[in-house]
């Protein structure tokens, strides 16, 4: 069941990736939680998203459970993550299309109501 790499070249290969992306998730992270997070309440909301995730990390050590067990509640908690982030981005997709769509219909009753003026001014031009 468990595969045994007895090419160190093969393992220093995957480390060398491992720690490419890890070096691209932090920046990448830093920027997504400059952008989405405010400025004035980001250590709050950071440290209250750090209790849940050291709740897990306790139980799960705490269980001593198989290896086999611990990778899969690792992927479990990833396909959970990858769906909560797929409907977050619904959410925000939608939202964002409705509020085009207020900004639109503001926009075209804005000039809807210069046209009214200029032909008003117009009007009272040729008077």
């Amino acid at each position: 069941m468990y595969m045994h790499v007895n090419c160190e070249t093969t393992v220093m290969g995957f480390e060398r990736i491992l720690l490419f992306l890890v070096g691209l998730f932090w920046p990448a992270m830093g920027v997504l939680r400059s952008k989405y997070v405010p400025e004035s309440t980001r250590a709050t909301i950071m440290n209250i998203f750090r209790v849940p995730l050291n709740l897990i990390v306790i139980v799960l050590l705490v269980q001593d459970l198989a290896l086999q067990s611990v990778f899969c509640c690792c992927v479990m908690f990833l396909i959970l993550c990858c769906a909560m982030q797929q409907w977050f981005h619904q959410l925000s997709t939608k939202c964002l299309g409705s509020l085009n769509d207020a900004k639109s219909e503001a926009d075209s009753e804005t000039f809807e109501g210069i046209r009214l003026v200029s032909k008003q001014e117009a009007r009272t031009d040729h008077i």
